[in-house]
């Protein structure tokens, strides 16, 4: 993270919130967390029913960073999901 790092807040599910590699990519940043609830009631263009079954919603990452993104004014995903091994990303602004 430096100081011309675009990205400013952390956003996920608040069961994840203590997860050390949340808490690593937090460092720096702010870090929100939400319910399951809060990101179930967020329209997002891939949601999972897989995601659903795990977590009680259909998207965390795409969820959780159109709900930051929406509490700077914003909300526009620029990144769509992407999966990796035993993480899920994306950004919105």
């Amino acid at each position: 993270h430096t100081s011309t790092d675009p990205i400013t807040v952390v956003a996920t599910i608040e069961t994840r919130r203590d997860e050390p590699a949340v808490g690593a990519l937090a460092v720096g940043r702010v870090l929100r967390t939400y319910s399951a609830a809060a990101l179930d009631a967020v329209e997002v263009p891939h949601p999972s029913p897989v995601v659903r079954r795990l977590t009680g919603t259909g998207s965390v990452a795409e969820a959780a960073a159109l709900l930051a993104a929406r509490e700077h004014g914003c909300g526009e995903l620029v990144v769509a999901k992407q999966r990796g091994r035993g993480v899920t990303v994306a950004l919105a602004r």
